[in-house]
């Protein structure tokens, strides 16, 4: 896998790196760059998912530690206030949430058997880029664990009805929302 993934990303550079050095020699059509810009975005696209796949397999495989354990109660609270939007969530929260949701998973790369194959990646790529790749693979892990818990909250909607279902979640809902919220506040820095 490490291998494809390696091939992926060096295709990738290799297509920008050409349609860069083509663009220096001569002055290629609109469509051309649209169509080269079309394969890069696709490749990229390609990356970031074989990536995160790989990740997010090892932080289900580690559920079992605290801070996996938070991403799994932030992905269900914001899955909740998607289906049921309950008031008493506030969307700086929500998105205070997500973005440490998100920085946990990436600071998991570390140990994650994608590390070596981001660090070869890495190799090729810029700072700016680097971290986007990172923070895309880490939001591309959240955003897949928020799908699922909507999907069975979807499939529980169709079961029980939408005022029904957000009545009977809202409490826990709301303690888990708090609960994420007191923490994540706690680990702010003092100013």
């Amino acid at each position: 896998m490490k291998k494809l993934i390696t091939t992926a990303f060096a295709a990738c550079m290799a297509l920008t790196l050409s349609a860069a050095a083509q663009e220096e020699n001569s002055q290629p059509s609109q469509q051309d760059q649209t169509v080269r810009s079309i394969q890069y975005l696709l490749k990229r696209a390609e990356l970031v998912r074989m990536l995160s796949a790989q990740h997010l397999i090892y932080i289900d495989d580690n559920r079992d530690k605290d801070e996996l354990h938070l991403m799994d109660d932030a992905a269900q609270v914001m899955a909740f206030s998607l289906v049921c939007q309950d008031p008493s969530f506030d969307p700086a929260t929500l998105n205070k949430i997500a973005a440490e949701s998100t920085l946990q998973i990436a600071l998991k790369v570390e140990g994650s058997p994608i590390e070596e194959a981001i660090s070869d990646a890495m190799g090729e790529l810029q700072g700016k880029d680097r971290i986007t790749l990172i923070a895309d693979v880490s939001s591309n892990v959240l955003m897949f664990k928020i799908g699922r818990r909507r999907g069975l909250f979807d499939a529980l909607l169709t079961d029980f009805g939408t005022a029904r279902f957000c009545k009977g979640m809202s409490s826990n809902m709301r303690a888990r929302y708090q609960g994420l919220a007191a923490h994540f506040k706690e680990m702010q820095p003092e100013k």
